[in-house]
């Protein structure tokens, strides 16, 4: 094998290695706009709708849907990914209350709860794998086979 073809190679196996991290950046991106989305819709992240506001909330003059009125919890939520294959969540409080809900207050789920992760967020992260694959497939060229 030529000089050029083992560069060739190590150049390809170099893309094959950043793989992990760009999956992770794309699924991390589409896991966000989902949250956001699920904020707009009033859904957790299976789609079921969130509790409506109890009377006791509804007196106090609150009308806004649940978890929308000041968008501040809404708005610090980011969605980072991590050097390799991992994604970083983070929330400001009071998150865990309406996450879980409390003895005054109904949970209201931002973040998967059950053991399998909602459909929109294992298509998020199918859909960056399956781009990811394909540029990292283009680029290798001959070695990509």
């Amino acid at each position: 094998m030529s000089s050029k073809r083992f560069a060739d190679l190590a150049a390809s196996l170099r893309k094959l290695s950043s793989l992990p991290s760009q999956v992770a950046a794309g699924a991390a991106e589409r896991i966000e706009a989902q949250i956001q989305d699920d904020f707009d819709n009033g859904v957790d992240p299976y789609g079921s709708t969130w509790a409506p506001l109890m009377p006791r909330t509804l007196a106090k003059g609150r009308s806004a849907p649940p978890l929308t009125e000041t968008g501040a919890m809404r708005g610090s939520v980011s969605v980072q990914p991590m050097q390799g294959a991992g994604i970083a969540i983070t929330i400001d409080d009071p998150a865990t209350h309406h996450q879980y809900g409390t003895v005054d207050m109904e949970a209201r789920p931002i973040f998967p709860n059950q053991r399998e992760l909602p459909d929109t967020w294992q298509r998020a992260i199918s859909d960056a794998a399956d781009e990811a694959f394909a540029r990292t497939r283009e680029a290798m060229g001959a070695f990509g086979g």
